[in-house]
């Protein structure tokens, strides 16, 4: 079953289109080809580049060819692998800095990542983490005493920051 979500940013992500761009992009790694005979290919690739922070214009100038159609692949395949090890890396870091009481370097971690994200999904995710609480770790950072405005999580840090609870 597919899992469909829609964004703010307009763009419907729908896990069976990842899935099949990711094995395409693999498929090509493995110097594989793409199959010419898949009337679905085009309609998949038009969906899924723009999830990947790409124009439609771009998407259909690639289709015009088959080293282009490969191209287009290997670039989405790109932005998926790249972004997900971004975040991921972006979450432990600034968890990491966070539990030993930097702040100020978790939330720089976080938007370091979202400066350099271009995947919509990837920065949707990014910014929600930033939103859960992370306008309190820019007062605690700003004022530079530990105070919190606006009251304190269970652990007396502030609530929702990096993945603490809010309750």
């Amino acid at each position: 079953m597919a899992v469909r979500h829609v964004w703010a940013w307009g763009g419907a992500v729908t896990s069976d289109d990842w899935r099949k761009a990711i094995d395409l992009g693999l498929a090509l790694a493995n110097c594989a080809e793409l199959p010419q005979d898949d009337p679905e290919l085009p309609a998949l690739l038009r969906r899924v580049a723009p999830q990947m922070g790409m124009s439609h214009a771009d998407a259909d100038a690639a289709l015009a060819s088959a080293p282009a159609t490969a191209a287009l692949v290997s670039e989405i395949h790109r932005r998926m692998r790249e972004g997900s090890f971004r975040l991921g890396r972006a979450f432990g870091a600034s968890d990491s800095l966070k539990e030993n009481g930097d702040r100020a370097g978790a939330l720089k971690v976080l938007e370091d990542a979202m400066a350099a994200e271009v995947v919509p999904l990837y920065r949707a995710q990014l910014q929600a983490y930033l939103d859960n609480g992370c306008s309190m770790v820019r007062e605690v950072c700003r004022a530079g005493c530990g105070v919190v405005h606006g009251g304190l999580g269970r652990s007396g840090e502030a609530p929702g920051i990096l993945g603490e609870s809010l309750v």
